[in-house]
This record gives C-alpha cells, sequence and structure tokens, in this order.
C-alpha cells in the first residue's frame, strides 16, 4: 500500500446520504437545530478531515448540501448498502482528484452527534497500520440494549479484532449478573478501510452467516477479512426513524449543558 504524509492526506470521509429510507423517507434533509442533518454531520467530519464529500443518488440532497459549501458525489440508485455506495464514491472521486486516496472513512449520514475525535483515530489507525477494516465499538451493561436486535453486538480476540457480530444476544452470560457488571460490546457502524479493502469486499457474493442476521460486516469476516475494533465512549445516536428524533435532540441538548 502507498504510504501517505503525517497529514493524512491520503484518506476522505464519505457520508452516505440516501432519500428512500423505508422507515424515514428524506431525512438526510430533517432539521435539528436549524440545520440539516447531513449538514450537522459534515460539520463534525470536517473539523478533523480535510476531504469529505456526501455520497447521494439525490438531487434534493445534492442542491442543499452544496448550499452549505460541502462536495457531493453522485452515485447510483441501486446500491443496497452504504459500502458499496463508498466504494463507488471513492472510486469517482480518486478519478477525478489530483491527491492520491488509499483509505475511506465510511460516516453515517444519519449521526448528528459522531465524535470528531473517534474519525481522528479511525484516519490515524488506518495511517499507521494498514487495516484490512477498522471500526467503532461501545462497552455497555443495560440489559435492554442487550437483548435489543437492533443493537448489533460483537465479541473480540485480545488483539481487539472482530470474531463474530450478531443482532442475539452476546456473549451468552451463564450468569446473567454480568451483563451489568462485566458489560458487553455494542458496534457502531462507522468503518475505516483501505481503498484496495473496499474495493475487494464490495465484490464478494453474500454469505449465509450475512444474510441469516442482515449484517454485511460478517460477509467481510466468513471471507477472511480482519476487522480492527476501537473503543469508544461515543453510544451512537443514528436516526432510523421520526420517533429517534426526540432522543437525539435530548442527547444533544445533554451534551451541550
Amino acid at each position: 500500500m502507498k504510504k501517505v504524509n503525517n497529514k493524512g492526506e491520503g484518506i476522505i470521509g464519505i457520508i452516505p446520504a440516501r432519500w428512500d429510507s423505508s422507515r424515514f423517507p428524506g431525512k438526510p434533509l430533517i432539521q435539528l437545530h436549524g440545520r440539516p442533518m447531513v449538514v450537522h454531520v459534515c460539520d463534525r467530519a470536517a473539523r478533523v478531515l480535510d476531504r469529505i464529500w456526501v455520497a447521494t443518488d439525490d438531487e434534493r440532497i445534492q442542491k442543499t448540501v452544496e448550499q452549505y459549501g460541502y462536495h457531493v458525489v453522485m452515485t447510483s440508485k441501486t446500491h443496497t448498502s452504504g459500502t458499496s455506495r463508498c466504494f463507488e464514491a471513492g472510486s469517482l472521486i480518486a478519478a477525478s482528484e489530483e491527491k492520491a486516496i488509499t483509505g475511506v472513512i465510511n460516516i453515517q449520514g444519519d449521526e448528528p452527534l459522531i465524535n470528531p475525535q473517534d474519525l481522528i483515530r479511525l484516519k490515524e489507525v488506518l495511517l499507521q497500520h494498514d487495516p484490512d477494516i477498522v471500526t467503532l465499538v461501545k462497552r455497555e451493561f443495560d440489559p435492554e440494549v442487550f437483548h435489543n436486535p437492533n443493537r448489533v453486538k460483537v465479541v473480540t480476540g485480545t488483539d481487539a479484532h472482530a470474531l463474530c457480530f450478531s443482532r442475539s444476544p452476546l456473549p451468552y452470560f451463564s450468569n446473567p449478573n454480568r451483563i451489568t457488571t462485566d458489560g458487553f460490546l455494542i458496534h457502531i457502524g462507522i468503518y475505516g478501510y483501505p481503498l484496495d479493502t473496499l474495493r475487494a469486499i464490495t465484490s464478494l457474493a453474500p454469505t449465509p452467516l450475512e444474510e441469516a442476521e442482515s449484517l454485511e460486516q460478517l460477509r467481510w469476516l466468513e471471507n477472511g477479512y480482519p476487522i480492527r475494533c476501537l473503543l469508544t465512549d461515543y453510544s451512537g445516536t443514528g436516526i432510523d426513524s421520526p420517533e429517534d428524533v426526540a432522543e437525539v435532540l435530548r442527547r444533544w441538548s445533554a451534551a451541550s449543558g
């Protein structure tokens, strides 16, 4: 892999944002504190990344993002995951940019409270360790979260690489009290990948475990791609449905206070 300088100029941020969410159409443009949600994500990413793009298939999102001064790359409407949209966007950007691109940080467009310091850590790992894939995890202690299939659990080895992801409670605690004492890890779905690895994993066929859990990262593990996990305090405040907006605003106010 080509090395880049210490400023991280070879690492770019891509924010996938689509209009046609089944549970919340148009959510990238919902207003939060007077700005569209996807613009808040751009604002936070721009604090620590010099080169960021929003990857979308919708002209309404494109127009709004560009009005706020951020770059947009238009991608296909056929993508079934943010990872494949990131790869198309990264390929288009690499073909049009004079500066080299060696790695991509995939920043969820519905995470308006993402901590910029976590993006720095992802970037630094990509630059210093050249991992196949790197992502974020958080230690939790809430049994309700543990049993919630919408919160993805992960177990790691002693080298901090993922062993498995699951929507089911993971690991199994023979003593249930350990859920609240030892805790467990939940996955925060923000990734960093070298561009070559991103190209490789998007060409893989779906795998049985991935299809059973509906988790694309299991496809990568099943094909032997290591996923390094970085521990964060950020609990993930994504907006998947209109009901999530009030909770995000509550956390926003608490963080500001």
